[in-house]
C-alpha cells in the first residue's frame, strides 16, 4: 500500500539477446558522433 506504486521490469531472455546488437549500434553512434553532428549541421544549413 505505497504510493506512487513501485512497479520493476526486467527483460526476458528473448529481449536480453539483444543488447549485443544495443551495444554495437552505441559504440557505432560514440565513434561516428562527430561526423553525425556535422553532418546534421550541413543539413540544417541546406534548409
Amino acid at each position: 500500500d505505497v504510493y506512487p506504486k513501485k512497479t520493476e521490469y526486467q527483460l526476458t531472455a528473448f529481449g536480453n539477446s539483444l543488447l549485443p546488437l544495443l551495444s554495437q549500434i552505441n559504440e557505432w553512434g560514440m565513434d561516428h558522433s562527430e561526423s553525425v553532428k556535422e553532418r546534421l549541421q550541413e543539413l540544417e544549413e541546406e534548409v
